[in-house]
């Protein structure tokens, strides 16, 4: 009898020690799960803050948004414009993956430019960062006119693109495993400091 309650006792005590552990291991794997998030999140923003900021009317009075969509847009930006701005696009793939790619205007381009895709090597592709979960619930983008009124509904109309003079982001950042800890959300607002001041002639 008392090595049947010796062994109840270990066995309460195992369990309790068991029950600790998984605690321990769970906020671990959380904690980690959250540092990768945050990680990706901060990649994602620095990333997406630099192409906005490079935004650039290809020619006076006309907007330097071709699309601006709640999730998805396309921007004429001023990377390496020789002879012309390029133009940028900004989607979410199937995989939860954000993707930019950037393509350069036709030889000899004037306003309003083509940006034909001629040549494969004009176009550049790249992944910006992964596990983006935004959804039409959770717009990545915001468009904001010169007195911080929301423009929309999305996507916004030419004349809406026209009135576009900053943009609030937010990331919704999870990496799926067995542990489902919160989405890690980054949110920031960005100027577009080139479009009244410079435009391409």
């Amino acid at each position: 009898m008392e090595l049947v309650a010796v062994m109840g006792l270990l066995t309460m005590v195992l369990g309790f020690v068991y029950a600790g552990v998984a605690s321990l291991r769970n906020a671990v794997e959380g904690t980690d799960r959250r540092l990768q998030n945050l990680d990706e999140g901060r990649i994602l923003m620095a990333t997406v803050s630099k192409d906005l900021r490079t935004a650039i009317r290809p020619a006076p009075g006309v907007s330097p948004f071709v699309v601006a969509d709640a999730n998805h847009m396309e921007l004429y930006g001023n990377l390496n414009p020789t002879p012309a701005p390029r133009l940028i696009e900004l989607s979410i793939s199937a995989n939860d993956e954000l993707v930019e790619e950037t393509t350069a205007a036709m030889p000899a381009a004037v306003a309003p430019y083509d940006y034909t895709d001629y040549d494969a090597d004009d176009t550049e592709v790249r992944l910006v960062g992964r596990y983006v979960n935004n959804d039409a619930a959770d717009p990545l983008f915001i468009y904001y006119d010169s007195d911080g009124n929301e423009l929309g509904p999305t996507p916004l109309t030419a004349g809406q693109r026209l009135a576009v003079n900053s943009i609030g982001i937010s990331f919704t950042v999870k990496k799926e495993s067995g542990f489902a800890p919160n989405p890690t959300v980054i949110r920031n607002r960005v100027r577009l400091p080139n479009v009244n001041y410079q435009e391409v002639q």
